[in-house]
């Protein structure tokens, strides 16, 4: 039986706490008195759906918790369908939703989803109508009717099946899980080894991706390296503008050679000049290659 019934925030009840005795109780109002807004929160701790709408003006969000008395009878049937215990016969179930849309719903203390909450409910609350009724009218449970009327000769007998059927599914369980388990090796292997030929037919090496990295940054400079080395090998030793720099060089190196011919004491002068003059002429041949080779094609 229900035993007690919290309300925070449905409609226009802010707060309300409802103890209820064993037995029949009743409860009664005018209308308006907000006897509706008490079915619709114990609609809500049934699993059923719930509009944001409910949530009172100005709040953010709403809760409703109660606390269910059940027998032994009916908590094997909770454990058995959602797997959650009901340890001295009592079930707390708090749902709170957000205007955001958002659930959050325990079942003694344990986060479950809008479904397990579904089940738990339409187990341990029957609401009627004037003309309906929940129980009565579900043909998944009319099995369980003819179950309790027979109980002291079927229960047993139910008992040793379910016990049968569970450790048939938990075996069948296990052996998908064991044939899956191997599906998943064996293409988890396959990849891995299309992944290692597809790493090897790259012939990578050590250092290739700074290779690549400066030959990426050269092809995309190669523009400005084509008009600068080009500049660069005019302006020392071919140009349209008088003696180049390389003439210039050896002009005044020869004329050195000349003087040393007389004072010794420039031999040393002209032999550094001299040597310089070939490194250069050594690096503009380099130049000339580098040019010739250029690709640049805009």
């Amino acid at each position: 039986m229900l035993r007690q019934l919290t309300i925070n925030n449905i409609a226009v009840i802010e707060n309300a706490q409802i103890e209820f005795l064993s037995g029949f109780n009743v409860l009664t109002g005018e209308t308006g008195a907000g006897k509706s807004i008490i079915i619709d929160s114990l609609n809500m701790l049934k699993g059923e759906r719930a509009s944001k709408t409910i949530i009172r003006s100005g709040e953010t969000k709403a809760r409703v918790s109660g606390i269910i008395d059940v027998t032994d009878e009916v908590s094997d049937i909770i454990r058995d369908e959602t797997g959650i215990d009901a340890p001295d016969g009592e079930i707390m179930i708090s749902r709170e939703i957000t205007l955001d849309g958002k659930n959050n719903i325990r079942v003694n203390g344990e986060m479950v989803t809008l479904a397990v909450l579904k089940k738990i409910g339409d187990i341990i609350i029957n609401i009627h109508g004037q003309h309906d009724n929940t129980s009565l009218l579900s043909k998944k449970v009319h099995i369980e009717f003819l179950d309790r009327f027979g109980s002291d000769k079927i229960q047993p007998k139910l008992d040793e099946y379910k016990k049968i059927h569970k450790d048939y599914t938990d075996t069948f369980q296990m052996l998908n899980s064991l044939s899956d388990s191997e599906q998943d090796k064996a293409r988890r292997i396959d990849m891995l080894k299309f992944q290692i030929d597809e790493i090897s037919s790259c012939d990578l090496h050590i250092g290739e991706e700074e290779e690549l990295t400066e030959r990426k940054n050269v092809l995309e400079n190669s523009q400005l390296i084509s008009e600068s080395v080009q500049e660069a090998y005019s302006s020392i030793y071919d140009n349209d503008y008088g003696k180049s720099a390389y003439d210039t060089l050896w002009n005044g190196i020869n004329r050195i050679e000349k003087a040393a011919s007389i004072d010794s004491s420039l031999e040393k002068i002209h032999a550094s000049l001299a040597d310089a003059g070939y490194m250069i002429e050594d690096s503009l041949r380099e130049l000339k290659r580098y040019i010739d080779n250029l690709s640049y094609d805009q």
